[in-house]
């Protein structure tokens, strides 16, 4: 069965209604209900149905939120631990710069020695 808009089907409705009415010559009743309520309530349950597959119900972000938090706080820590790392490394190559090196110290003792 192909897809028939929403509208199409409301319109179709009230074509028919219109029609009926206009062959009885008034209203025409259903037992104890006018027609005209009927197909009146039948569209507003299309509306609300049509509304409700149109406008799904809106899940909450917040456990997406609270999860990108979470990781936002995650990053934060490994970017304080990281720089804190590089900052002992620079350290440590600072002070192994300013030291005279092993081998340097072995050389001169070396020609001390042939001395």
């Amino acid at each position: 069965m192909t897809y028939i808009p929403f509208e199409n089907k409301v319109s179709l409705i009230n074509k028919y209604v219109q029609i009926n009415i206009l062959q009885n010559k008034g209203k025409k009743e259903h037992v104890d209900i006018p027609e005209n309520e009927i197909f009146t309530a039948i569209i507003d349950d299309m509306r609300a149905h049509n509304e409700a597959i149109t406008q799904p119900p809106r899940d909450s972000l917040q456990p997406v939120i609270d999860a990108l938090r979470e990781y936002q706080s995650k990053q934060s820590d490994m970017r304080f631990q990281l720089n804190a790392l590089m900052h002992t490394l620079e350290t440590v190559r600072d002070e192994d710069s300013a030291q005279v090196s092993m081998d340097d110290i072995i050389a001169n003792l070396k020609m001390l020695d042939q001395k």
